[in-house]
């Protein structure tokens, strides 16, 4: 084979290929043009799909927002009822411990809680204090009414003999003779 044979062969394979090339390039050009039009109006409608679920889900995301802060809130406002009843049920549990307290000691309840001083005495009291006790008897005693003696117990006056209704009944008995 002689050199220009051999050009004449290359030249012959490169115009084949330039044609092959050229002829897939038109054949792609027009199938990529409807192709790439097809793939971007697909994306463009995909697109439009993940829009929509997003502004839903900004929809879904505002709601839940202003619930968990109204719940915040609601929280809150437990957290505080909740502290204000512990608060009360402690202070419930210290009157009843102060009115066992008063009671294994002797005092009257009732009474002593009516009495205004009473009460705010025993609010000074401190339970921890080494005196509280003797100080909470001394108050008992101070603010304890002195027991009535036993003549103002009766109708009667002691050692006045027979009682007005003995008198009367002995006057009956001697009516009816017996």
């Amino acid at each position: 084979m002689s050199h220009e044979d051999a050009n004449a062969e290359n030249s012959e394979k490169e115009t084949t290929i330039q044609d092959s090339a050229t002829n897939a390039a038109k054949a792609e050009t027009e199938t990529a043009s409807t192709d790439y039009r097809k793939k971007y109006e697909d994306m463009r409608a995909h697109s439009r799909t993940w829009e929509n679920r997003a502004e839903k889900s900004l929809a879904q995301v505002e709601q839940l927002t202003a619930d968990k802060e109204e719940l915040e809130s609601t929280i809150k406002d437990l957290q505080s009822e909740l502290s204000t009843a512990h608060s009360q049920v402690e202070d419930a549990q210290h009157n009843r411990d102060l009115i066992i307290h008063i009671a294994a000691l002797g005092g009257d309840v009732e009474q002593l809680f009516d009495s205004k001083s009473f009460c705010a005495a025993v609010d000074k009291l401190d339970a921890d204090d080494d005196d509280y006790e003797s100080t909470l008897k001394d108050l008992i005693g101070k603010h304890s009414p002195a027991a009535p003696s036993p003549s103002r117990l009766t109708w009667e006056s002691p050692n006045q003999g027979i009682s007005r209704g003995e008198e009367l009944w002995q006057r009956r008995q001697q009516r009816q003779g017996a």
